[in-house]
């Protein structure tokens, strides 16, 4: 085999390697995401005085909402102050997000988790337990958390074939979407009148003109360009740029630097 051969055989060789790695991250990163979710919606429907900690009465009554085996269900006070005494909390006091990530791991907590999340929930919480990462579980949704953890379900439901990308097409029917369900307006009428063309031009401004299909980290930045961000509420475009970094480009499925195409010619 000549040597120009070989190069381009090893080339591709590593091209798919660096494919199968790139899904194998995409995945883990959803994965983590989804898990997030869950957990965010387990605090979020046990804070009933949205104090943002949770007590024993909450404790006790978000265990009361999920199927337990019938020896479980008796005397869980006993059992859930037990399980605060070992994170260091009285029962008379209540439990923040970075300790309510910990009571998840424990019986019997453990047990209202789907099977999934009680495998993926110890890397969770080592990945959680640095002072880097304790304040980017947001168990109480911000607005901008809110909207970031809808667009994604969203995102995921609109991607039929998995790749985990939109093209164009797409991307028009969930900004419709987004805006309707989400932010309770339709986009205005000019941008109706030209939407493909304001999606494909956003597309280009941060994919450059070779490619016409967005991931979801890269979807969310697009939020951030005009026209979109002029009819997000002020503090969803406050906190957006801090929401999608504090994921670090997690449902990316490619890389891709911004770069620059001429404004699209007014109408």
């Amino acid at each position: 085999m000549s040597l120009p051969m070989q190069a381009e055989t090893q080339a591709e060789v590593q091209d798919q390697e660096s494919a199968s790695h790139d899904q194998n991250r995409i995945r883990v990163e959803d994965e983590d995401l989804a898990a997030e979710a869950v957990i965010r919606a387990l605090f979020k429907g046990a804070d009933l005085n949205a104090d943002q900690v949770l007590d024993v009465e909450e404790l006790v009554g978000l265990l009361r909402q999920h199927a337990l085996p019938s020896d479980t269900r008796i005397n869980l006070v006993s059992k859930v102050t037990e399980c605060m005494k070992t994170l260091g909390v009285s029962e008379n006091g209540a439990l923040n997000a970075p300790q309510f990530l910990r009571l998840l791991g424990m019986n019997p907590f453990r047990i209202i988790l789907p099977p999934d999340l009680q495998q993926r929930l110890p890397f969770i919480i080592m990945r959680h337990h640095s002072s880097e990462h304790q304040t980017s579980l947001l168990l109480t949704e911000s607005p901008g958390q809110h909207l970031y953890d809808q667009a994604y379900c969203m995102f995921q439901a609109a991607d039929t074939d998995r790749d985990g990308r939109l093209d164009v097409e797409e991307l028009c029917k969930l900004l419709q979407r987004l805006w309707r369900e989400q932010l309770c307006q339709e986009l205005s009428p000019p941008i109706r009148a030209h939407l493909r063309e304001e999606v494909l031009h956003s597309v280009q401004k941060l994919c450059g003109t070779t490619d016409t299909k967005l991931g979801f980290v890269l979807f969310m930045r697009l939020l951030a360009l005009r026209p979109w961000r002029e009819s997000l509420p002020p503090q969803v475009l406050k906190e957006l740029p801090f929401v999608v970094n504090k994921h670090g480009g997690r449902g990316s499925r490619r890389a891709a630097s911004p770069s620059p195409s001429p404004s699209p010619s007014p109408s």
